[in-house]
């Protein structure tokens, strides 16, 4: 399958009993990591609609071309509530990886998206594979924001540490409101 990792976001504090609820989550990753050998995690936060599970769906974007046509497609089938109307909201969105990434190729996946997107380029000292200078960083974030992302992933610790980032994306952000 093209779809190798799923996250799960869910509002366990609010939940009747969130700890059951969360454990039933992390076993159900576990085994589904098991059965699958793809990468599922689970992820609690406190702001999300006590009723919703969101899932995110991380597609790496490496070429421009019919796998990634084929992999944004499963994500979005995934992603679409099952008897519901088109125009009923997602379940999740989908995290275009661009790590490694060209100009070209992400703002074809941000072309054949139709769901929420965050755009992410982790840098190999955060675990990623990217190589990017935060020139070329800045300029496929801007491009992104530019296309119609909905949001952006920069690490915390590239923010904190490089002027250029917090003061370049803050006018972005100010600009195109990702």
């Amino acid at each position: 399958a093209i779809i190798r990792c799923i996250t799960f976001i869910t509002h366990a504090l609010s939940l009747p009993r969130p700890s059951c609820q969360f454990r039933i989550l992390r076993g159900l990753a576990a085994f589904t990591n098991y059965m699958t050998g793809a990468t599922f995690t689970i992820f609690p936060l406190t702001d999300y609609n006590p009723c919703m599970t969101k899932i995110c769906i991380p597609i790496f974007v490496r070429s421009a071309g019919p796998d990634l046509e084929e992999a944004i497609a499963q994500a979005e089938d995934i992603l679409s509530p099952i008897g519901a109307p088109a125009s009923a909201p997602a379940l999740g969105m989908i995290e275009l990886r661009a790590d490694t990434a060209s100009p070209h190729q992400l703002l074809t996946a941000l072309d054949l998206a139709h769901l929420p997107v965050i755009v992410t380029m982790r840098p190999m000292w955060e675990g990623g594979y990217s190589t990017k200078t935060d020139d070329q960083r800045i300029a496929l974030w801007e491009a992104a924001m530019e296309a119609g992302a909905e949001f952006i992933d920069v690490e915390l610790v590239a923010w904190e540490k490089s002027r250029l980032i917090r003061d370049t994306l803050t006018e972005l952000l100010d600009k195109h409101g990702t």
